[in-house]
């Protein structure tokens, strides 16, 4: 069975022979272009119901990924529970030492904001990005935007 590039490839052979041929067609080419643009037409019906089965896979592996996090999730916020009050107790009676652990606590200092609009400048870092929105029209324009240029992509339509 034809691989969808072997179709593709045998319909610029025939499209390259027309071309030949002074844009002439034979009924040998023209047998040979209905045979590929069918096999074509068929292969691309093929390729869509395994996209749409390999969409469909995806979709159910992140539904039972999602389902996997939420329950990973319940596992850390037990987990870290049990964390928060074993730290009381240890900030409560001291460090616990067996022949197996030692659970001891210490201090840190972190910063914690209030309100950042009310910061002073100088405590604040901007980040700058590109507006590509902006850039997009500039260049359409006609205008030249150094480091800039657009690219056409082009995707699949399956209706």
């Amino acid at each position: 069975m034809k691989n969808l590039f072997n179709i593709d490839a045998e319909l610029y052979e025939v499209y390259s022979q027309i071309e030949n041929n002074g844009g002439e067609m034979t009924t040998d080419l023209e047998a040979a272009l209905e045979i590929s643009e069918a096999e074509r037409l068929t292969k691309g019906e093929g390729y869509v119901y395994v996209i749409k089965q390999l969409k469909s896979q995806s979709e159910l592996l992140k539904a039972e990924a999602k389902r996997l996090l939420e329950i990973a999730k319940q596992y850390e916020n037990s987990a870290d529970k049990l964390a928060d009050r074993l730290l009381d107790s240890v900030i409560t009676h001291g460090q616990i030492k067996t022949a197996f652990v030692t659970i001891s606590s210490r201090k840190s200092k972190s910063v914690h904001l209030t309100d950042e609009k009310l910061l002073p400048a100088e405590f604040l870092r901007i980040k700058t990005e590109p507006n590509k929105t902006a850039i997009k029209e500039a260049l359409e324009s006609g205008l030249e935007v150094q480091g800039a240029l657009i690219v056409e992509n082009y995707s699949l339509n399956i209706r």
